[in-house]
């Protein structure tokens, strides 16, 4: 689905709402994915680049989203981005703005 994306929340706290409405997002294919983590699959929301499907993310991956709000022209997921590796692997709340570019 081909969606532009803002980011709501900086490492976990709310962007204000004036930010987060004059920022241009990131434009790209929104897709979901299950990946076996352990004993569970986790569910995985991704924002890959239109041009290039199997290039890198261009947003880092949200964990766990749900759908928060839903409006006509728009969603709200809610997730957990992770932050770091090894012992400063760290994870926070975010919140994506989804628009439809069509």
């Amino acid at each position: 689905m081909k969606v532009r994306i803002v980011r709501m929340r900086q490492r976990g706290r709310r962007v204000p709402e004036a930010r987060v409405r004059a920022d241009p997002g990131q434009i790209g294919e929104l897709i979901t994915e299950l990946v076996a983590g352990g004993r569970e699959s986790v569910l995985i929301a991704r924002l890959r680049p239109l041009s290039a499907p199997l290039a890198a993310d261009l947003l880092p991956p949200l964990y766990a989203p749900t759908i928060v709000r839903i409006a006509p022209l728009a969603l709200c997921l809610r997730g957990f981005e992770v932050h770091g590796d090894g012992a400063e692997r760290a994870s926070t709340i975010q919140e994506w703005l989804c628009s439809s570019t069509d």
